[in-house]
């Protein structure tokens, strides 16, 4: 009879054995037969095997081998799963049963948390420039600015008066702003306007120009008491406007007769200006009528904007003398 050899095996060591009473014969059951090299577990059978404490009985053992391989002289009649190796063939099962129906969708779950705040973006790139913008309307013009002197010629739109006198030396005609002397204040120069030998003594008028001399009166206008052409018409009246002076500059009874001739002055040049002067220009007895031009235009007229008056000229008295202005008032 072969015995139980507890102990060293090919595969594998016995460290321990245990007996069972099975259906009236006796199981001895080596446990724990650890193997050079583990790999799964199996249980060897080999039977009829002497009781190693009983010799008069048989038994058969049992061994649980870990290797795959069993002692000498046993067989495998088993293998013994471990609990890795049942849930692995129980997942294999499962993985090769069919799928089943799919079931109800779940209810939808309450929302979650809002999130917090993400942090600022960096700021924008600059867009194009804008289209500009249509042109404005062109605006209302502007008033008409004050006449300005010519160039060099000494022809000008206007002139500085500086006052009048007359060359009769019946009379006493010398001018105002001149210390009452037959001349013109200093930088004013006389011109001859009116006078016909044996007829009408002379007239002489002083200008000046802007920028050239300071101004030392305002124009008021002329007026011949008794003329064809009395009238002033700066005033409409034979007289001159309120706060100016008349000054006479013609007049004699004996011998050749002239008629009244007088010129209106301030030299308060804080009171207002009625008139802007512009010259004068006459006529004289000789040729058939010569004519005393206007030393502002250097002709017998006035300058655009200027009013022409007619002052003086009885017929086969006194020859015609005109002046010109502009009214401010």
């Amino acid at each position: 009879m072969n015995k139980l050899d507890i102990g060293n095996s090919e595969k594998g060591i016995i460290r321990s054995w245990r007996s069972w009473a099975l259906l009236g014969a006796t199981l001895v059951s080596a446990a724990n037969f650890v193997p050079a090299e583990a790999s799964a577990d199996f249980l060897c059978q080999r039977k009829n095997v002497e009781n190693p404490r009983n010799p008069n009985t048989r038994v058969q053992a049992l061994v649980v081998s870990k290797s795959g391989i069993c002692p000498r002289g046993f067989r495998t009649v088993a293998e013994l799963l471990t609990p890795a190796a049942i849930d692995q063939q129980i997942g294999t099962r499962i993985a090769t049963l069919p799928r089943g129906a799919q079931g109800p969708k779940g209810d939808t779950g309450p929302a979650g948390a809002a999130g917090q705040q993400g942090a600022a973006g960096q700021p924008g790139v600059a867009g194009p420039q804008g289209i500009a913008g249509a042109a404005g309307a062109t605006g209302p013009q502007g008033p008409q600015g004050e006449r300005g002197a010519t160039g060099p010629t000494g022809i000008f739109d206007q002139a500085l008066f500086g006052g009048m006198f007359g060359r009769d030396p019946d009379g006493d005609y010398g001018n105002p702003l001149a210390n009452n002397e037959r001349t013109c204040p200093a930088g004013y120069v006389g011109h001859k306007i009116f006078g016909t030998p044996g007829t009408d003594a002379d007239v002489l008028v002083c200008l000046g120009f802007p920028g050239k001399v300071a101004p030392v009166a305002h124009f008021g206008g002329l007026f011949a008491p008794g003329s064809a052409w009395e009238r002033n018409e700066v005033t409409g009246t034979v007289g001159c406007p309120d706060g100016y002076l008349a000054k006479q500059i013609l007049g004699r009874t004996e011998g050749v007769v002239d008629k009244e001739l007088s010129f209106c002055y301030t030299t308060d040049l804080t009171r207002p200006v009625v008139a802007r002067f512009g010259g004068m220009f006459g006529l004289n007895g000789l040729n058939g009528g010569d004519v005393y031009r206007n030393p502002v235009t250097g002709a017998d007229f006035c300058h655009w904007g200027y009013t022409k008056a007619h002052v003086y000229g009885t017929e086969n008295i006194d020859w015609r003398l005109q002046y010109c202005f502009e009214p401010l008032l």
